[in-house]
């Protein structure tokens, strides 16, 4: 009863306002985003060639929110600054094409590479198309020296589709 008379003394502005207050606040709260899943991609990169392939693995893969195998394409790339010549820092973006044609998606790696060499450092996803239009995730990079001109990638983390 009470409910009944504090619409009524509101009258019919204050209905419309708390109305559309009611629609802003469902309009502003966000969708909720998917859990964030494991995923495991390797990828052997031509050493100072740009180019390569990966094959990405685990639950990011079986739930569909990624392909399981495709091109890698570095798209830019900067050097900056090291510390005593024992390091260097590295910024790459990477384009990685399904091979199914289901999309693809674009990555930003921060590293660092040592003396002896060997690498390590993050990377984000940055954008994507087609299936991946809505992809986020991050995580950590690894890769080793170059064999044969061939470079392997090891990146692990997690993936979610919002």
């Amino acid at each position: 009863m009470k409910r009944l008379n504090y619409l009524v003394l509101l009258g019919a502005s204050g209905a419309l306002i708390l109305a559309m207050i009611a629609a802003l606040v469902g309009w502003v709260v966000p969708a909720a985003a998917s859990s964030p899943v494991n995923v495991k991609i390797t990828s052997a990169m031509v050493f100072l060639g740009n180019t390569g392939t990966f094959e990405a693995s685990g639950p990011a893969v079986e739930a569909g929110l990624i392909c399981p195998v495709g091109n890698v394409y570095d798209t830019k790339y900067r050097s900056a600054g090291s510390d005593s010549k024992r390091f260097i820092n590295l910024f790459v973006h990477k384009l990685f094409v399904c091979d199914d044609g289901s999309g693809s998606f674009e990555m930003d790696l921060n590293l660092r590479i040592f003396s002896p060499p060997r690498t390590k450092g993050t990377w984000r996803i940055v954008d994507g198309e087609g299936a991946y239009a809505q992809l986020h995730g991050n995580g950590k990079l690894t890769a080793g020296p170059a064999v044969d001109n061939i470079v392997i990638d090891l990146y692990t983390g997690k993936l979610h589709n919002d």
